[in-house]
Parts: structure tokens; sequence; C-alpha cells
């Protein structure tokens, strides 16, 4: 640790969840041994709406010596703000956004797929990546099947439910990265309650909808995260809802190019002042 407080001239941590304090207790994170160096906090997302209340003095403390702090969520950055008094704070782009479609497609082209899907199909299909055991997403999943015609469903297994599938689908449990990549960007829907997926389906312009792993106010609950997300695109729309098949409509993606564009400028002015001030 000495040797690298002797080589290093700032520290910046980043950014999905690093600072769930409802998952994570570890305080590494909040560089409390970076010393005098500068500390700098890239879009880091706390996941939730707050700090759990038996960490707050804890972060109070340590997110008040950081040179720069900005955080993924607004949710999170009002938190934040909230806690230490800053009203330096930013929000800033999760880091998947700042490549663009084509560097994240270099990545795809590099895909190996396997059986039981040795290629990508050549027929629409829908791509189905859902991480949390949520009892009503067979039905949601079944409505989608229905509203929209795409009865050819490749599934993404979970950790959280390994043992979920839509009937019918086609279950591909070898997908890293590329073939991830490569799925989501062939697919002529994607159907998800995963931030990165969601991240990706926006910036390769992907149709999607968008399912809840959480009620929206259970403690400790990450739809806050999905809300700023998909407010950030003004895309609220893809949300699924049984009151309404507006998520099923066709979706333009000139407004949200144009946001996107405007934030990933934004978003690395503020990492290349944060670094070089």
């Amino acid at each position: 640790m000495h040797t690298l407080l002797d080589t290093t001239d700032a520290f910046c941590v980043g950014s999905d969840q690093l600072w769930n304090t409802y998952y994570s207790k570890d305080t590494f994170m909040l560089l409390p041994w970076a010393e005098n160096k500068k500390r700098i906090s890239y879009a880091t997302s706390i996941g939730t709406k707050d700090i759990a209340p038996d960490m707050r003095a804890t972060y109070r403390q340590a997110l008040l010596k950081f040179d720069h702090l900005s955080l993924r969520e607004e949710s999170g950055r009002s938190a934040v703000a909230q806690l230490t008094g800053r009203t330096d704070i930013e929000t800033v782009l999760d880091p998947t956004l700042l490549l663009s479609p084509e560097d994240w497609r270099s990545v795809a082209r590099h895909a190996e797929f396997e059986a039981p899907l040795p290629a990508i199909p050549s027929k629409p299909f829908a791509l189905c990546y859902l991480i949390g055991k949520v009892p009503s997403y067979a039905a949601q999943l079944a409505e989608v099947v229905r509203q929209t015609g795409l009865h050819r469903i490749i599934q993404l297994p979970s950790r959280e439910a390994p043992a979920f599938s839509l009937p019918g689908a086609l279950v591909y449990e070898a997908a890293a990265v590329r073939e991830f990549v490569s799925l989501l960007d062939a697919a002529s829907l994607v159907i998800t309650d995963s931030f990165h997926a969601t991240t990706l389906s926006i910036l390769l312009e992907k149709p999607f909808v968008e399912f809840l792993r959480f009620q929206d106010h259970a403690p400790g609950g990450q739809n806050s995260r999905i809300h700023d997300l998909l407010s950030v695109f003004h895309l609220q729309n893809r949300l699924y809802a049984q009151d309404s098949v507006a998520w099923a409509e066709p979706l333009d993606y000139s407004p949200a190019a144009s946001l996107l564009a405007s934030a990933r400028a934004d978003s690395l002015a503020y990492l290349v002042n944060a670094i070089e001030a």
C-alpha cells in the first residue's frame, strides 16, 4: 500500500452499486487509506434511494474527503447531497454509455456460440434476461409474447433464478460478455430487469420492455436506479404495466440519442476535469 501511495497522484472509484450499503458494509471503496491523495468518484452508485441508517455517519465522514464526487443516479446524488451537505455533486453516465455502439459491436464480433445455440438465429427473436426471482414474471412474459407476437425466445439464466424459464424458450447458459452483446444487438426485442442490459439496449437502440425486480418502496430496493435511467432518456413508457401497452409501441430513439450525446460530453468533461484539476 505504501508503494501505491508513493506512486499515485489520484484514486478514482466507481461505479455499479459500489456504495450500496444494504448489500455491503465494506468501506474499502470509500478510500479511507488514500491519505492526502486526490479522491474522485465517477458514476458511483448507491443502488438504492438512500444510505443505510447504520452507515450514514461513516459515509458522511468519508465522502466529505472526496475532491470530486459524482453519482450515477439522480436519486443517489440527492441522497448523498442531503447526507453531506455538499452542493458540488454531479450526476454522470454509467461507464458503459461512454463507449460508442461500434465499440460494443467490435466486442460482439468475437462472440463464439455453442450448442444449443451454435449461431445467432436468422429469424426474429426476443432476448430475455431477467435477474430477479419474481413470481409475476411468468405472466408478464406471457403477455409480452402475446402482445408482440414474438414466440421465439432466447433466455439467459440468472444466478438468482436459475430454474426459471418461459415454456418454449431456448435457454442459453454459455453467454459471456461477447455473446451477451451479440445476442442483444441481434434481438428484435429485449425483455429485462437488468440495469446494464437496459443501458446497452438504449445505446444500441434496441426495442426493450423493462420489468421491475423490487417493490418501489421496499427498504434496500433497487428500482430507483431503473427509474432514474429511464427518466434521463425519457423512456419511462418502456416499463411493463398491466393497464397499458405503451411498452409494446414502436420506439423512436432520436430524442434519446440526442440526450445521450449531450450527457456523454458532460460526463467526459467531468472526468477529465476531476483528473486534471
